[in-house]
């Protein structure tokens, strides 16, 4: 029998609970001898606004046993982008990032050209035929995050192979292998073979081996956020809503108990009263209505190396961009299957460190041009992305190939069936296929 590794997890949060229920699981799965420790400090607890996923999540869910009624989902067919082109009246004002083609859509797909057809088909779609496309096609969740916390701490606690201790970080003591161990404020003192940081910005662990960032607040100017729920609306909504405003925009999220609605915006540009004031006006909320808005701040950076010697930054702690795309959920997700390679496959830090980089890239270039491609121009934001924000060559090279080998020519390749797939579900390539590149030209008017 191979030797027991104990990987040791420090959080309260999602990317700890994600962290221990999917390392859990393969231990069970492989018959490892391996033991997983959580440290749970009651000082930090989970957001619970509402948040939206892409399709990768959902096998994960499913090969855990997750019951969608508990962590209050809704299932999110994809993004519905109101208003980025333009803020006078436009007719590509509204546009979609679907997941795949819809079934009953095939028809479009010798048409690349024009996708006028394609949008207007998705807006008048009864909700039987989107509820077909469910069931034919890749599809995500909107959730509870509290809600799925809990319950993925209930399925790590019936596993059997992982052990809570409760206390706070107060030392990490280091050796030339990495960390040797951390001492708890309540006098424990815990050894591992690996440390999985999951405490979001305060990096605990991974702070000790003063890390680099590669910093993107240059295309990715928005670094702030404020949210808050209200009861669940009585129309069903199958996308997230993302609907630009004056510095930023702001998402709309459907769960079964609630709505989460959030303002994504550059303090830069805009204060944090202004930003109240024109998130509530864009929901038709009174100002002086008593609400529980939450606020968050970030810096868009993301760690060059978020696996060092024996410690893995996953979640926040390894940075973030932006809410946009429900990229964090999947940041996480992807950072988790890594370090079950480094776990079971025995891959080398520095190969994991690379292909984390270029996921990151790769995910930018797609983020930003969404403001990139805007016309918009009524606001210092707006002007300030058409002036003075650059794109990319990588971004350069993936609209320019879009326009000449895609949309000038039938669609040339197959959307992988990633809920279908049982082999390594949570396994996944780039996240941004051409199909993602495709619509979003064409929505936002730059595919011609």
């Amino acid at each position: 029998m191979k030797s027991e590794k104990k990987i040791v997890i420090v959080g309260n949060g999602l990317a700890a609970w994600l962290s221990a229920a999917m390392i859990s699981y393969e231990i069970k799965e492989k018959k490892a001898n391996h033991r997983v420790c959580i440290v749970e400090s009651k000082k930090t607890l989970p957001v619970g606004v509402g948040e939206g996923s892409i399709p990768s999540l959902v096998p994960v869910l499913e090969r855990l046993g997750i019951d969608l009624t508990k962590i209050n989902a809704t299932y999110k067919l994809g993004i519905e982008y109101t208003n980025w082109y333009s803020e006078a009246a436009s007719p590509f004002n509204k546009w979609y990032h679907t997941f795949s083609f819809p079934g009953w859509m095939e028809e479009n797909l010798s048409a690349m050209i024009n996708y006028d057809n394609f949008f207007s088909k998705i807006e008048k779609a009864s909700d039987e035929e989107k509820s077909k496309s469910l069931l034919d096609n890749a599809y995500a969740l909107h959730f509870d995050t509290h809600c799925l916390t809990q319950e993925l701490k209930k399925k790590v606690l019936l596993s059997g192979y992982c052990d809570i201790i409760p206390g706070t970080v107060n030392k990490v003591n280091l050796s030339e292998e990495g960390i040797q161990s951390i001492n708890l404020d309540n006098e424990t003192v815990l050894k591992g073979d690996y440390y999985l940081d999951c405490t979001g910005f305060n990096r605990v662990l991974i702070s000790q081996f003063d890390p680099k960032f590669t910093d993107y607040s240059n295309v990715l100017l928005c670094n702030s956020a404020l949210a808050f729920v209200q009861e669940p609306k009585e129309e069903k909504i199958t996308f997230t809503v993302a609907t630009a405003l004056s510095s930023g925009w702001k998402w709309e999220i459907p769960t079964t108990e609630k709505t989460g609605h959030g303002y994504v915006y550059s303090s830069e540009f805009i204060s944090e009263d202004e930003a109240t004031k024109e998130l509530l006006a864009s929901v038709g909320v009174s100002e002086n209505k008593s609400l529980n808005i939450k606020k968050f701040a970030w810096e868009p950076k993301i760690l060059e190396r978020p696996f060092i010697k024996n410690c893995f930054a996953i979640g926040l702690s390894s940075g973030f961009l932006e809410p946009m795309e429900a990229l964090s959920i999947d940041i996480t997700r992807n950072l988790i299957q890594n370090f079950l390679s480094h776990l079971f496959f025995h891959r080398n830090n520095d190969s994991l460190n690379r292909k984390i980089s270029s996921y990151a890239k790769e995910a930018v270039d797609y983020l930003a041009a969404h403001y990139q491609l805007s016309k918009r121009s009524e606001s210092p934001f707006w002007r300030y992305y058409s002036s003075n924000v650059k794109a990319s060559p990588g971004m350069i090279k993936k609209i320019s190939d879009c326009k000449h080998r895609y949309l000038k020519r039938h669609y040339p390749w197959s959307e992988p069936e990633l809920h279908h797939r049982k082999d390594f579900p949570w396994n996944t390539d780039n996240i941004f296929r051409p199909h993602s590149w495709i619509v979003m030209l064409a929505g936002m008017n730059a595919d011609r």
